[in-house]
């Protein structure tokens, strides 16, 4: 896993389980599919803050002078979404094989050239950056790593002030262990194998906290579910499940 690996935020035994995923990251046929349809989703919601946030009515144009760090890209489904919309993005995460599916898929279309990938932990990358990002992104991280409290922090760190800070998780609930690994993951399959558990799942609440106590300011919250009967996602006001969090750094 070489010097990433030694990151007290990785735990190996996801970065394996992802690792089988990712030459199939990019089919969306395949069991990772589903990450393109949350990813859609929030890209959506994402971009609508921004042009909400700084009175943006072409979001395909106008977001081009802004800096914004995906953290966990993973393959880089959510860093091309937004590098097309202007945005200079940097994708990082600490597998190296998804950082170099990212960057073969990105070969694909010479448009491009305003996203770049690094094989990098979120620690690493914020102590060399700090206050450079006008956006930074941690889609469901939180879930599969440990000490996130210093991936939240970090992620802050990268973040100029007045910046926004988006993060989506699995919230630590008993509703949300239910939906999220017992029936989408275990039951119907919908999600990857030994993705998520309840020793994993991150709280809300904390989530939080860990805002507050680093400068940033909650301006919006909510849920997202899973519709098996139409494979549809649609937002909830119930954030028992899946959460999202739009945050300002003061």
């Amino acid at each position: 896993m070489g010097e990433c690996g030694k990151s007290p935020t990785v735990i190996p035994q996801q970065m394996q389980c992802f690792t089988k995923r990712s030459a199939t990251w990019w089919d969306k046929n395949s069991a990772t599919g589903v990450l393109h349809k949350y990813g859609e989703v929030m890209f959506d919601q994402m971009k609508k803050v921004l042009q909400e946030k700084w009175f943006i009515s072409d979001a395909s144009v106008a977001l081009k002078n802004f800096k914004l760090l995906d953290a966990g890209c993973g393959g880089g489904i959510l860093s091309e979404q937004f590098a097309r919309t202007g945005c200079t993005v940097v994708g990082i995460d600490v597998n190296e094989s998804l950082i170099n599916v990212a960057k073969q898929h990105q070969a694909l279309d010479s448009s491009l050239v305003n996203l770049s990938y690094s094989w990098e932990t979120i620690e690493d990358h914020a102590a060399r950056n700090p206050g450079k990002y006008d956006v930074v992104v941690l889609n469901f991280v939180l879930s599969h790593a440990r000490h996130r409290e210093t991936l939240v922090r970090s992620c802050i760190q990268a973040l100029r002030p007045g910046g926004i800070f988006f993060v989506t998780a699995a919230n630590k609930t008993i509703a949300g262990w239910l939906r999220i690994v017992l029936l989408e993951q275990i039951i119907h399959g919908i999600l990857p194998k030994n993705s998520h558990s309840w020793k994993l799942l991150y709280s809300l609440s904390k989530l939080r906290r860990v805002l507050a106590q680093n400068a940033c300011v909650v301006k919006e919250y909510r849920g997202l579910m899973f519709c098996r009967d139409t494979s549809l996602l649609k937002w909830v006001d119930d954030t028992a499940g899946f959460y999202f969090v739009y945050a300002i750094k003061e």
